[in-house]
């Protein structure tokens, strides 16, 4: 309905046909927005991602669980989307739009704006509080660890 190339009905059935193996060409659903069916195969010894499912079907879920509920049949398919996924970033070391660059930025600096570790607490140097350092032996009642939020003052 979003206009994304994402039909969750398609895509259970697209993994039923690369389960059994042969072609899309006989589903009589949806097809997925702007994508003709009978382009898609697979087989049981071939990658789902791409063969059968273009990877731009998979990352253009928003895992809202809309189709979780309509689905007459209770199947999850967000949790198959969100497993398929893993597999692309993990295996195939793919992810869309900037999520490569934020990968790179985590590697190098831990950091996903590439700020420098001791920055991380600029925000709090004018309250006053206390800072328990490692190694001191010092005790806190309440411990407050700033995320990435601490380098963006609306965090």
């Amino acid at each position: 309905a979003a206009g994304q190339p994402l039909n969750p009905k398609k895509l259970i059935q697209d993994l039923v046909t690369g389960m059994a193996g042969g072609s899309d060409a006989r589903y009589h659903g949806n097809p997925y927005p702007g994508k003709d069916v009978g382009r898609h195969a697979g087989a049981p010894n071939q990658p789902v991602v791409p063969g059968l499912i273009d990877a731009e079907t998979l990352w253009s879920c928003t895992t809202c669980r809309a189709c979780v509920q309509a689905c007459p049949m209770l199947i999850e398919h967000v949790d198959l989307v969100v497993d398929l996924r893993r597999s692309l970033t993990l295996v195939g070391g793919t992810v869309p739009n900037k999520g490569s660059e934020v990968l790179s930025a985590l590697r190098e600096t831990d950091t996903q704006g590439r700020y420098p570790l001791s920055a991380r607490y600029h925000w709090a140097a004018d309250l006053g509080l206390p800072v328990v350092e490692k190694g001191k032996g010092q005790r806190a009642d309440w411990l407050l660890l700033a995320g990435e939020a601490g380098f963006d003052m609306r965090g």
